[in-house]
């Protein structure tokens, strides 16, 4: 794909999807706030737009030159969003800007993505060996991740663990990439060892494992730290690779880690993850969203009720149904044409940053872009996924389409960069 061809798609595209959403914000919400929270999206929409514009007329590498500024600024701002925030939704996640709420883990997905670009420009460049690196990429993800799971938000600490994991993989680091995703697969699988039916039997064992005397409980994680060392780090650093006894001490060290988070999770996020499991079992709390959110999206049938004809939006059934469940609302409205048509704009969407990645004249660009991709993609997996059931529900927005201030922003920011980067020149 040619990169004006792919400039043009992912520009015209984004702006298909924020018209999409406004329409059905106003469908979603009109009974309850008429005009309100349709205006709202839509102001988001033109200033998102207008900055796009204005990225597209500057210097746009000035926001890499000034990466690591931008990086300590996200901390700071998420540092103060955990003292100073806004308390609701079950957490402190918003700034308080006098009438904008200011989501801040939003604005660090564009400062990491730009911070991690220069650390691997500078791998590629052989200024900073692959160990190196590797442990530096860690460790800038690693603070953003903590200070955002103690809002707490797990929907987003998800995004940046697949920001770090796809990093891997587009870098060519393919066994730390599958080491990520053999500790995050033994940590799912904890979780459901918790959450699960026999969830009775389990969590006698975790609460007999917690109150432990500390003496042992410090034998049993030095243990498994002498695993570690043992089976995966040594031999990583000898042949670079994992072997199978790590990949199998990783599995088990994910399946403890995941039985020990489940007790420590907030109840709203512990009610979300045991409705993915049973959500006819918790049908009067998480699991109540999910069931009404299938029953919306089967009633869609092929061509849909009608705008603003669904019944289990119009009726306010769905919880959160402008922001966590805006798919939801759709397919009921429009049908499944409705949900192939998504389908095929995100997928256009992501192919054509992907490909504009495969043609970038500078390694961070490279990066840079297929860090937007990875952002996308996430969000378009749990983001659907939620809302019919494949994934638990963690309240990720879709790009564009959810009703959101600082989502929509940070995403017409990535989208200017985007176009002003792979042109080089005005486009617009």
């Amino acid at each position: 794909m040619r990169r004006r061809a792919s400039n043009v798609i992912v520009f015209s595209i984004a702006i298909v999807l924020s018209l999409v959403g406004i329409a059905l914000i106003y469908s979603a919400s009109h009974r309850v706030f008429g005009f309100e929270l349709a205006f709202k999206q839509a102001s988001w929409f033109l200033t998102g737009l207008s900055l796009a514009l204005v990225i597209n007329w500057t210097v746009a590498s000035g926001f890499y030159r000034y990466r690591w500024l931008l990086y300590f600024f996200g901390v700071a701002l998420l540092v103060l969003t955990l003292f100073f925030g806004v308390d609701a939704r079950g957490g402190q996640r918003w700034l308080s800007l006098w009438r904008f709420n200011l989501q801040t883990s939003e604005v660090m997905k564009l400062f990491l993505l730009l911070t991690l670009a220069g650390i691997s420009e500078k791998i590629e460049a052989q200024q900073l060996s692959r160990f190196r690196g590797i442990f530096y990429i860690l460790a800038v993800a690693a603070v953003p991740v903590v200070l955002i799971f103690l809002q707490p938000n797990l929907g987003t600490v998800l995004v940046f663990l697949a920001i770090v994991c796809g990093w891997f993989f587009i870098s060519g680091w393919w066994q730390e990439g599958i080491a990520l995703v053999v500790l995050g697969t033994g940590g799912a699988i904890g979780g459901s060892l918790v959450l699960a039916p026999f969830e009775g039997n389990t969590e006698r064992i975790v609460q007999a494992v917690v109150e432990l005397p500390a003496q042992i409980g410090l034998v049993f994680w030095f243990t498994l730290g002498v695993l570690l060392l043992v089976t995966v780090v040594i031999p990583y650093f000898k042949r670079r690779n994992v072997n199978f006894a790590g990949y199998i001490c990783l599995l088990l060290t994910g399946i403890i880690i995941g039985t020990m988070l489940i007790p420590s999770l907030a109840p709203y996020q512990r009610e979300r993850l045991e409705s993915f499991f049973n959500p006819f079992a918790v049908s009067r709390e998480g699991g109540y969203s999910l069931i009404q959110s299938q029953i919306a999206i089967g009633s869609g049938g092929w061509f849909g009720q009608g705008y603003m004809s669904g019944t289990q939006s119009q009726l306010g059934f769905i919880p959160e149904l402008w922001t966590d469940f805006i798919f939801s609302v759709g397919v009921e409205e429009f049908g499944a044409l409705f949900a192939i048509f998504i389908v095929l704009c995100y997928l256009l969407v992501i192919y054509g940053v992907f490909s504009a990645a495969a043609l970038a004249d500078e390694w961070w660009i490279f990066y840079f872009f297929s860090g937007i991709g990875i952002v996308w993609i996430a969000h378009l997996i749990i983001g659907i996924g939620m809302a019919i059931g494949l994934t638990p529900i963690s309240g990720l927005p879709l790009p564009f389409v959810s009703y959101g201030g600082s989502f929509l922003i940070v995403n017409w920011v990535m989208v200017g960069l985007f176009v002003k980067l792979n042109r080089r020149r005005s486009f617009l």
